[in-house]
C-alpha cells in the first residue's frame, strides 16, 4: 500500500477559469451552487470553500495533478497545507512556477512532496493557484 497524505472531494467540472480534475477539488467553485454559497476562485486561500472530511489518498512521495484550463496561458503554482483545516499553504510543490500555454487538459505526472514535510497518514490539502495577464490570482483546493 502506498503512503498517503491527501483527501479530496469529487464534484463535476464547470467551464470557466480552470477546474481541478485530479485530485478532485473540495467543491466546484464555478457552479451556480458555489455562487449561492459565496464561493469564488477569486477568494484566497481556498475559494471560500471550507475543509471537508472527505479525503482522497495521495502518495507521500508525490502524486499527479490534472487541470482543465480555460485561458490561452497562465502561471501555475501548487502548494501544500498540513492539517485538517489548512489555511497556511507554506509547502511549495512547484519551487518555480509553470508557464502553461493553451487551454484544455494540463497534466503533471508527478509533483514531489519535499522530503521530511509530510508522513504517512498526515491530513493535508493541495492549493492550486493560477495567475493571468491582469496579475489576479485564482484559487482552488483539494482535500
Amino acid at each position: 500500500m502506498k503512503p498517503t497524505i491527501l483527501s479530496l472531494a469529487a464534484l463535476p467540472l464547470a467551464a470557466a477559469h480552470y477546474g481541478l480534475t485530479y485530485p478532485p477539488w473540495r467543491f466546484d467553485a464555478l457552479s451556480e451552487a458555489a455562487t449561492a454559497r459565496g464561493y469564488s476562485e477569486w477568494l484566497y486561500p481556498c475559494a471560500g470553500v471550507p475543509a471537508t472530511s472527505n479525503r482522497t489518498a495521495w502518495p507521500v512521495a508525490g502524486g499527479s495533478l490534472k487541470l482543465e484550463l480555460h485561458h490561452d496561458w497562465t502561471y501555475l503554482f501548487v502548494n501544500l497545507g498540513l492539517g485538517a483545516n489548512a489555511t497556511n499553504f507554506n509547502i511549495t510543490l512547484t519551487p518555480e512556477f509553470f508557464n502553461v500555454t493553451g487551454s484544455g487538459a494540463f497534466c503533471l505526472p508527478k509533483l514531489n512532496v519535499p522530503e521530511g514535510t509530510a508522513k504517512d497518514g498526515d491530513v493535508a490539502s493541495l492549493q492550486v493557484v493560477t495567475l493571468g495577464d491582469s496579475g489576479s490570482a485564482l484559487y482552488s483546493v483539494s482535500s
